[in-house]
Parts: structure tokens; sequence; C-alpha cells
């Protein structure tokens, strides 16, 4: 049986190798921008809405704890067997498509 133990790190492996660690610097860069661009933006928001630095934190510490548990949950009921269809079906809602300006 060629390819039986790819998932378990055992037999052949089909998939490279370099997959896992360009993916795990591709979200440690991803987040970094994200928290580096909240940071600067957050003298904007602040200026512009009149709400205190403390509570623009917050909100966004929120919005990361709120979305974690929601991915873990999402992961958890999302179908097994369609994976690929759940996701375009939840970025068609998440994303929905709209008309230049």
């Amino acid at each position: 049986m060629v390819g039986s133990g790819a998932a378990t790190g055992t037999g052949d492996r089909s998939r490279p190798r370099a997959a896992l660690p360009a993916l795990c610097a591709t979200q440690i860069v991803s987040w970094g921008i994200v928290h580096h661009a909240f940071a600067v933006l957050n003298l904007q928001i602040t200026a512009v809405t009149g709400w205190p630095a403390g509570v623009t934190t917050a909100a966004f510490s929120l919005g990361l704890v709120v979305s974690a548990f929601a991915g873990i949950r999402i992961g958890r009921i999302r179908p097994a067997s369609l994976p690929r269809l759940g996701f375009l079906a939840f970025m068609g809602v998440a994303c929905p498509p709209h008309s230049p300006p």
C-alpha cells in the first residue's frame, strides 16, 4: 500500500515537506501585520470616533477572542465531507460580490 501513511508521518510522502513551515511563516507575518496596522490606525480611529484608546483596544481584543471561539465552533460543525463547498458558501456570505462604484 503506497502512500497509506502520509497523513501520520510514515510511508510515502506525496506532499512537500516545506508546506507546513511556509504556512506557519505566513500566519506569523499576517498576524503581525494585522496587529501593527491596528496600532498605527488606532490614533486615527480614536481621533475620528472620540473614543478612548483603551476602548478601541478592548474592542479589537474582544473581536479576536470572538473570532477564535467562532473559528473553533465553525470548524467542528462544518461538513466534514464537503469542506470546500462549505468554505465557498461561507466566503459567499462573508464576502458577497459587489459592483464597482
